[in-house]
């Protein structure tokens, strides 16, 4: 899992930890939709390198939390 930093005639991935990866994309890897640089993306690489698939990634959602209505000091 990362993100695209490249692609050329392969993807070059960025995985969270700041290593990239090189993944080649043959005529038979599965891509579910087109994916460009800067998207994030999982992929299933062979141990040859090549991508079984790769599959984009939605960033998550931000999830707003209320704002309490008394604070620790008032309710001591």
């Amino acid at each position: 899992m990362g993100e695209i930093v490249k692609i050329e005639e392969s993807y070059w991935i960025a995985q969270p930890n700041g290593v990239q990866s090189h993944v080649r994309v043959v005529p038979d890897t599965k891509i579910q939709s087109r994916v460009k640089v800067g998207d994030s993306v999982a992929a299933q690489v062979r141990s040859n390198g090549e991508a079984e698939a790769v599959l984009k990634i939605d960033p998550p959602k931000v999830r707003e939390l209320p704002v309490p209505d008394s604070s620790l000091k008032e309710m001591r």
